[in-house]
């Protein structure tokens, strides 16, 4: 087997190109007023509550076969993605010889219809999952109660104060959430999260940091029309590591996920609170 890096290969050309592109990231606006902040989560909660009862596994994972009108025939398929998440945040700790403790309290940021949940919830003592959509979250609960689960606890995320009103945890996980939320907005979240993380507790979440035409001024944002289906966005890496550093935080490891595209720059951001 040949297990060196071809410097010719196309794919890797691109990838170490993207490393370096500024794009458009020096107009990507993060810091904002707190009533901005408001109206921003307003738009990504009606939005999400409209998908979650309309299409929520497909608001999970945007394949053709998950959309609500297939879903029956290809539930299965769905699910056997779960355990992805928890063998990705195993293999992490593994690798950066972290023990996850059994009994851990685990919180799930964007738990959606609890696709990673009940696996997490087989491994840990308790997981709280959280998500803006109350459709998502009948779907998840419906899925846990037939799976005999019951050691996970459901929460609507109603409003802002919700993130800071978080309770010690020791393992906070995010999966393909954190990116349908505006820039200053996953700042926030993360800014009032990660500090609630208890000493020798885990982080792992995932998020877009980069992509070649991205910029986000607010106020254009909020005068736009809203779209059908849901909105991707990008959080540049610097705030990431601004947060981790302000929270006395030890960032681990920062794993490149497969989100594809051109111009994409989407990582799992992974590390412990000492």
């Amino acid at each position: 087997m040949n297990n060196v890096l071809n410097l010719n290969d196309e794919g890797l050309k691109k990838f170490v190109l993207l490393q370096y592109a500024p794009g458009m990231s020096k107009y990507i606006q993060v810091h904002v007023s707190y009533e901005t902040l408001a109206r921003i989560y307003q738009r990504i909660s009606v939005q999400w509550s409209k998908l979650g009862e309309t299409d929520p596994h497909f608001s999970v994972l945007s394949a053709p076969k998950f959309r609500a009108s297939s879903i029956l025939d290809s539930i299965d398929a769905f699910t056997e993605t779960g355990k992805y998440a928890l063998e990705n945040f195993l293999s992490l700790c593994e690798k950066n010889t972290i023990y996850a403790k059994s009994d851990a309290r685990v919180l799930e940021l964007g738990c959606g219809v609890g696709r990673s949940t009940i696996f997490f919830a087989k491994r840990f003592h308790s997981v709280e999952g959280w998500d803006v959509s109350s459709g998502n979250l009948k779907v998840c609960d419906a899925t846990l109660r037939a799976q005999g689960i019951t050691n996970v606890t459901l929460k609507l995320i109603t409003k802002l104060e919700d993130y800071k009103d978080a309770k010690p945890f020791d393992v906070l996980i995010s999966e393909i959430a954190l990116q349908h939320n505006p820039p200053p907005l996953q700042y926030f979240i993360l800014d009032n999260l990660l500090p609630k993380l208890k000493n020798g507790g885990i982080f792992y979440f995932q998020t877009v940091t980069h992509h070649s035409s991205y910029f986000f001024p607010p106020e254009p944002y909020l005068a736009s029309d809203q779209p059908e289906t849901f909105e991707m966005h990008v959080l540049p890496s610097r705030y990431i590591f601004e947060l981790i550093k302000k929270h006395n935080l030890i960032l681990f490891d920062v794993v490149k996920d497969t989100l594809g595209g051109y111009g994409v720059d989407s990582f799992s951001f992974f590390g412990s609170k000492l």
